[in-house]
């Protein structure tokens, strides 16, 4: 069973739905830098179909705390501490460079972004909660530490529901997709990732390794029908439109990189590589493509050329970005640390 969905699959997962990210945000709104097939603007629409990465990194995330609590007791301040000290360390750091080269560099003033208010809205956005007093500030898709700061906060208690009630919470997390509560669209696929470390057996891991390695042929078609039947759903059919289908999408995204990156293992490095930096990139590569350097990326006119250019470049800056966190919490843990320590000494 070691082979089923290791940390370096989730990490090469991760590095999937980086590239998913900067080709939806690349070529959605830019039907210009296309290639038309048979009247079809090929990477628009293809770019449109990406906007799944979310429900992927939420997925993962569910399955993931999952798998490092369910075999140990789960101390929820613990938890908490660690868990939101390594997310605030990564935003704050991108935070803090890339505003001020926002403001002072590139003419993106505070004002101009939140009008009235602009440094009550700019402390707002630093703790991350943005999105449940004003909406989207200085870089939009920080939207999503609104989603995760919620989603971490509940989930020792949906990781002890699910492990009761998983039928009623799966359908409570469903009817949540339906309703106008807080990020609401979130809570399902991070209860799936939930449920599937908690309730997956043996016995059905090993089958579904069977399915997707030694029925490769067979596993292929099906999952890739499936995949053109919801992109074909969500274009086309209100009620599968947005993201109500993204936990199923996202399953089956995930699904089938896991066969390539197991099956090719220069692409599997290449998706561990951008992985090991998904959320650095996630959080600044906004600035680079839009807000810094839009004129030159899209000045290169060739689509796929664009890609790799903005995707070498985020790469780069997520590394030394990485480095720089990891540093950053290695520090401070170490520094809690000994100020505990020295705490119980004197007590």
């Amino acid at each position: 069973m070691k082979y089923f969905f290791t940390k370096e699959d989730t990490v090469a997962t991760k590095g999937f739905a980086i590239f998913l990210l900067l080709f939806h945000h690349l070529f959605y709104e830019n039907p210009e830098f296309s290639v038309n097939v048979m009247g079809v603007n090929i990477f628009n629409k293809l770019a449109l179909a990406s906007k799944v990465t979310v429900a992927i990194f939420i997925i993962l995330s569910g399955y993931g705390l999952a798998e490092s609590v369910k075999n140990k007791k789960l101390e929820i301040l613990n938890f908490y501490i660690k868990r939101f000290s390594k997310l605030f360390v990564t935003y704050w750091v991108i935070f803090l460079i890339f505003v001020p080269i926002g403001v002072f560099i590139f003419g993106r003033s505070i004002q101009s972004v939140y009008g009235n208010h602009a440094i009550v809205k700019l402390i707002i956005e630093f703790f991350g909660l943005q999105e449940y007093v004003f909406g989207h500030g200085y870089n939009p898709t920080w939207w999503f530490m609104s989603a995760i700061i919620a989603l971490y906060a509940v989930f020792p208690f949906l990781y002890y529901l699910i492990k009761r009630f998983p039928v009623i919470i799966f359908i409570a997390l469903t009817l949540l997709l339906f309703t106008s509560f807080p990020e609401h669209e979130w809570y399902l696929p991070f209860g799936v990732g939930i449920l599937l470390s908690v309730h997956l057996t043996s016995e059905l891991k090993t089958k579904i390794t069977q399915f997707l390695f030694n029925k490769t042929l067979i596993a292929i078609p099906v999952i890739i029908g499936l995949i053109v039947t919801i992109v074909f759903l969500r274009f086309y059919h209100q009620p599968f439109s947005g993201v109500r289908i993204d936990s199923l999408f996202g399953l089956l995204l995930i699904s089938l990189n896991w066969i390539f990156v197991k099956k090719w293992n220069f692409l599997n490095k290449v998706l561990v590589s951008f992985g090991k930096v998904s959320m650095e990139i996630f959080l600044f590569h906004t600035f680079i493509f839009y807000y810094f350097f839009k004129d030159f990326i899209y000045s290169l006119k060739n689509p796929i050329l664009m890609f790799i250019v903005l995707a070498s470049v985020c790469w780069v800056i997520g590394i030394v970005l990485n480095k720089l966190c990891s540093r950053i919490y290695s520090f401070l843990s170490t520094y809690a640390i000994r100020k505990s320590t020295v705490n119980n000494a004197n007590y």
